[in-house]
């Protein structure tokens, strides 16, 4: 049986319950869940929804499948490719939205001290149109309503977006909590989605050297070249990954179902109008973390210093 359809017989299980208490064991469950692999794991990526992981998925899996000689048409996830080739490191990719239910911040935060954890970030403003559209076109709705995800605000891109709850402010707050931690952990490298896209295999070298891989530079370009967008839209849209993983392929015959869907850096102006332009320069003007390049003082930059070999603590 399929992990999506397990799912789907969990929601059934939990649907007698009030929902309060089906929200809190199914966000238990999720956490205990992610936990057990986060103690086997050899290191960590950490985002926020919609920040570019798939991309960065693909081109891991790429590389370790060409530096390996692995023939797999599966993508990389915990430990399948540790298991083919144990050089290649069990790598747990999480959104952090779960752990702390299951293990509390402190115990989260040590299990986090103790490998390296890459953080990859993106734009708010990009990433909170990103999520509305995955919101509309991909959510299981059972999950939508466990999580108050079907409320009638939460249909329009303007109510999506100054939901206390799943905007904005949500992801915020997680780039908030992710400033507070830096200098707690001694192994961070943070990356930026839109370095990523400027210069690719730059910064996919410094990822691969962050997890202590020396990188052969012929593995690189193949990766760098098969994850590039256009190759892995062709590959969503043809159904070259539907049988090794259930995170790309469209629900419905929609160009925004897509879960490569745009990867536009600054594309957010042109879906708002000049009232929520204005409220979200304020939010981020109020809200936006320092250190990331996204404040207007910041644009473009990196703030905060990252080491060669991460973000010293």
């Amino acid at each position: 049986m399929t992990r999506k359809y397990l799912r789907r017989l969990l929601y059934l299980v939990l649907a007698p319950l009030s929902p309060p208490l089906a929200l809190a064991f199914d966000r238990w469950l999720r956490g205990a869940r992610e936990a057990r692999k986060l103690r086997r794991a050899d290191a960590v990526v950490v985002s926020y929804p919609k920040s570019g992981r798939t991309w960065l998925r693909a081109f891991l899996s790429f590389y370790y499948a060409t530096a390996r000689g692995l023939a797999t048409a599966e993508l990389l996830g915990f430990d399948n490719y540790h298991a083919r080739d144990p050089s290649i490191p069990k790598i747990l990719f999480t959104h952090d939205n779960y752990l702390v239910d299951a293990l509390g911040e402190p115990a989260l935060e040590r299990l986090y001290a103790a490998r390296p954890v890459i953080l990859l970030v993106r734009d708010p403003r990009d990433v909170v149109v990103s999520a509305f559209h995955h919101l509309r076109w991909r959510s299981d709705p059972h999950k939508k309503r466990l999580h108050g995800l079907d409320a009638p605000q939460l249909q329009d891109l303007s109510g999506f977006l100054r939901d206390p709850r799943w905007g904005l402010s949500r992801i915020l707050a997680f780039l908030s909590r992710w400033r507070q931690r830096l200098h707690r952990l001694p192994r961070v490298l943070l990356v930026r989605y839109e370095d990523l896209r400027r210069d690719t295999a730059g910064e996919f070298v410094r990822i691969l050297r962050f997890l202590g891989e020396e990188p052969q530079p012929q593995a690189v370009a193949r990766a760098v070249a098969e994850a590039s967008f256009a190759r892995l839209r062709e590959r969503e849209r043809s159904g070259a990954f539907a049988g090794g993983s259930r995170r790309l392929g469209a629900p419905v015959a929609h160009p925004d179902a897509f879960k490569v869907r745009a990867g536009e850096i600054g594309g957010w102006r042109r879906h708002f109008g000049p009232e929520d332009i204005a409220w979200i320069t304020r939010t981020m003007a109020a809200r936006m973390p320092e250190g990331f390049g996204y404040r207007p003082e910041e644009e473009g930059e990196l703030a905060l210093p990252v080491a060669a070999e991460g973000w010293g603590g």
